[in-house]
């Protein structure tokens, strides 16, 4: 569980940065799924851009070693300003 008095008291980073100090907590890996989207209004005024601009939208869920869910975050990237390198894992078959 996340203590809410620390977690407001933390002042060495994002809420992402308070779940990796902990050792309960140890993020191991990630599912995210990758999307190409439109800007809608809301989106367009929080990034300061025009509604419909192209962007790159991460929904993505952290996971401990134990295969708990952490946190489930939605991100959006302009995409001029964000560059992504993606390794995939090649799994054989038995």
């Amino acid at each position: 569980m996340v203590d809410l008095e620390e977690l407001e008291n933390f002042d060495d980073g994002s809420f992402l940065d308070y779940l990796m100090s902990k050792d309960e907590h140890r993020l191991t890996h990630t599912s995210t799924s990758i999307f190409a989207v439109e800007a809608d209004e809301e989106i367009a005024e929080w990034l300061r851009i025009d509604p419909g601009k192209a962007l790159i939208h991460l929904d993505e869920t952290f996971y401990t070693g134990k295969g708990i869910p952490v946190q489930h975050g939605k991100n959006y990237f302009v995409s001029e300003y964000m560059n992504f390198h993606v390794v995939r894992r090649i799994v054989q078959k038995p």
